[in-house]
């Protein structure tokens, strides 16, 4: 698969770093199967290209808006469920440090992807926003990032409650590293990427295969899949709320 400034995702190969893109702008990035398949090579290719980070970003100045309920709505492939499982767990297996620009908002499906970032750059008035409880759905993959990565109180607050959660206190909760301006996110996260891709060669991979080693997911597939199993209302089709 060829990905290009046409595809609904594409990548950017830097020496020992590179960016993965969402590349749906018209539609603030939402996603679709095509665009998550691509996601899927795209990431493949960075770290068969040896980068030592990875910087996620959606294109066009939005991170993501999350699924595109125009499209799942419609009726998608019977394989779209495996291709975002497998998505997640290789972000999770990803052997580079990802480093995410959270730029406007991250939604619902987009916020699995803000959490799914090892070093997260938001702006001050970035939203993260898991409501997919409004919407009487499970979040397994916002849950499951949620379980891996903080406590149970926190998880609750943000799943559990539904409202948007802003960059000061998404620092606050430790979930992002850093928040800056909302005009210098990308600047900031594509500074950090570079600094990383730039040190020794398998440095930050190391560091980052150390830190997993105390991660309480011994098996990625397993965590993941458990996730989506436990969720109760798999029938359940994307759709808008107010």
């Amino acid at each position: 698969m060829t990905l290009d400034a046409e595809s609904p995702a594409y990548v950017v190969q830097h020496e020992g770093w590179g960016e993965l893109v969402m590349n749906r702008p018209k539609r603030k990035n939402a996603l679709t199967p095509d665009m998550m398949s691509n996601l899927r090579t795209g990431l493949a290719a960075l770290i068969e290209g040896g980068s030592n980070a990875i910087l996620l970003r959606g294109e066009g100045g939005t991170f993501c808006s999350g699924l595109d309920l125009d499209v799942y709505s419609a009726g998608v492939p019977d394989d779209a469920g495996e291709i975002a499982l497998s998505l997640h767990i290789e972000l999770f297996e990803c052997p580079a440090i990802i480093v995410g620009a959270l730029e406007r908002y991250a939604i619902n499906g987009g916020a699995a992807f803000a959490l799914a970032c090892d070093v997260l750059v938001a702006g001050e008035t970035a939203q993260l926003r898991i409501g997919e409880v409004k919407q009487g759905a499970a979040a397994p993959m916002n849950v499951a990032w949620l379980a891996a990565r903080t406590s149970e109180a926190v998880a609750m607050k943000l799943a559990g409650v539904g409202e948007p959660i802003v960059g000061p206190e998404l620092l606050a909760l430790g979930l992002a590293a850093e928040v800056v301006s909302d005009g210098d996110v990308l600047t900031k996260a594509t500074e950090i990427t570079a600094n990383l891709g730039g040190y020794p060669t398998d440095g930050p991979r190391a560091v980052k295969a150390g830190i997993r080693a105390n991660s309480p997911v011994a098996d990625p597939r397993v965590w993941f899949t458990a996730a989506r199993e436990a969720a109760t209302n798999k029938g359940w089709v994307p759709q808008r709320v107010d």
